[in-house]
């Protein structure tokens, strides 16, 4: 019988996790998600924001490039992201993040994170740090749709009384 702790299986017979590990694996499949997430209303320039753009070319085996028309810029996928002029690979951000937001019910410290992705201390730091302040600068606003939340419990009371 399974436990009330067991993971939820997907359709493959893996756990999300075991699924996000094999997507991650590969730099151009995470390159490829990061692509679909980033672009879902379709490519616009970062700097003028108009999407008369057009594929320049690819580099690094797995990263798209483009030129805007209107304003003859040259940006790639991680222009104007937390990934810009970083020397870690996407799989590796993601996995973080996703480690970070959705890994267990409490928030796992940097230093299972850094040996879960294989980062040297001071390099996962740094990557929750911007992840961080990216979060923390994002616009408030009011929920829309279907939204769900998780019950937190808090101990009240004097120190004493159990």
């Amino acid at each position: 019988m399974a436990g009330a702790t067991a993971q939820k299986r997907t359709s493959s017979g893996r756990g999300p996790l075991l699924t996000l590990l094999a997507m991650f694996a590969d730099s151009a499949a995470a390159a490829e998600l990061f692509r679909m997430v980033r672009w879902n209303g379709g490519v616009s320039c970062p700097d003028c924001k108009r999407k008369n753009v057009t594929r320049y070319c690819r580099y690094q085996g797995h990263l798209q490039r483009y030129t805007c028309k209107d304003c003859v810029m040259t940006f790639n996928d991680k222009t104007g992201t937390i990934l810009h002029y970083r020397h870690i690979s996407i799989g590796n951000w993601l996995l973080a993040l996703w480690l970070f937001l959705c890994g267990s019910l409490n928030v796992p410290s940097i230093m299972f994170i850094s040996q879960a992705t294989g980062h040297a201390y001071k390099t996962t730091y740094y990557m929750m740090r911007r992840i961080m302040e990216k979060i923390r600068n994002l616009p408030e606003g009011q929920l829309e749709g279907t939204c769900e939340t998780d019950e937190c419990y808090i101990k009240a009371g004097s120190k004493g009384v159990a």
